[in-house]
């Protein structure tokens, strides 16, 4: 059952619904990996980038990213 929508981005809702009817999540079949916010985030993190900018349009993740502060200083 999907979550409110304040609970819920509209992404991960279409993600979810998606989900639960047994059809391809992603939103383009050469895409291997759909982020939602929070994985987005973590892999900006591991490549040692920080989010600047973040918004959803359409669907897709727009994002200005940075180099973290501990990365600059090395």
């Amino acid at each position: 059952m999907l979550r409110g929508s304040n609970d819920i981005n509209t992404t991960e809702a279409v993600d979810q619904m998606r989900a639960e009817i047994a059809i391809d999540y992603r939103l383009d079949p050469t895409h291997f990996i759909e982020h939602t916010l929070e994985s987005f985030a973590e892999e900006m993190n591991e490549a040692g980038l920080e989010i600047a900018h973040q918004e959803v349009r359409w669907g897709e993740t727009w994002a200005e990213a940075v180099p973290l502060k501990s990365w600059r200083q090395e």
